[in-house]
Formats: structure tokens, sequence, C-alpha cells
């Protein structure tokens, strides 16, 4: 009886876990539908504010990772050194007390603004994480470039 409830115990452990991390991709879900990401301009200056619009054309809600005091934000910039794309990781600090972070929702057909400042000159990409119909994808905003 023991070895049954170890057995059920592992299976729901694992069960949960896929739902929890999900597959990651960097592929649009449906070819004809995307999230966009797209900067305001495709050239600033460094340390200039670069406003970002992110749109839904999915059919389905993207979810995405936030906390107090973050809403929306990349997860990583991509620079393009020598032709070849090279991520730097972004962490962001939760302010509340508690377990940190929750899911916000980009429903079908809805927009949020980010922004973001660049320190040094280049050409880049910022990439975006969510998480659709349980499955973690990667969106990339277009290419902009960073001027001395």
């Amino acid at each position: 009886m023991k070895t049954i409830k170890i057995i059920y115990f592992i299976l729901t452990c694992t069960f949960l876990l896929s739902l929890i991390i999900g597959c990651e991709t960097d592929e649009p879900i449906d070819n004809l539908r995307t999230i966009e990401i797209v900067t305001e301009k495709n050239e600033y200056n460094i340390n200039e504010t670069i406003n970002i619009s992110i749109t839904n054309y999915l059919s389905d809600t993207a979810k995405y990772f936030k906390c107090d005091n973050h809403d929306l934000r990349a997860s990583h910039i991509m620079k393009n050194e020598s032709g070849v794309w090279t991520e730097q990781k972004l962490a962001y600090r939760c302010t509340a007390m508690g377990p940190m972070g929750f899911f916000g929702d980009l429903p079908p057909s809805q927009s949020k603004e980010d922004s973001i400042k660049i320190d040094s000159a280049g050409t880049y990409k910022l990439k975006y994480t969510f998480i659709i119909k349980g499955d973690t994808t990667n969106f990339l905003s277009n290419e902009f470039k960073i001027l001395n």
C-alpha cells in the first residue's frame, strides 16, 4: 500500500511539474497570427527611452510573468555582434513581500506598452516570454539600432 502511495505521489508531482513548465519554443504558435512587438522608431541614441508596443494577434490569451512593480517586460535583450545574436537575460526585482510575482493576461486583440533604455551602441532586438495554452513561447521585437 505504501508503494502505491509513493507511485501516486510521483505521478502527481510529474503531472503538476509538466503543467507549470510546459514546453518552450521561439516559434510562432500560428503562421498567420502572432504577438507583434514593435519599437516606436528604428534608431535611438544611447540611453534614449525606447517605447515598445506589444499586441496580441493570437486567438488565445497570452500570459506573462509580472509582479507588483513590473508589468509586461522584455525577458532578454538580444544584440547582434559580428552577425551573431547574443542574449542578455534581464532580471527584475519585485518589491512585495511574500510569494514573488504572478501572471498577467494579454487577451486577443489587446495591446500593452513597455519602455527600456540601452546604454551601448549596436543593433538590438527584444525578447518577450509568454505562456500560451500551457507552452512557454518567446516572441521577438523588430530590429533597431542604438547610435553613438
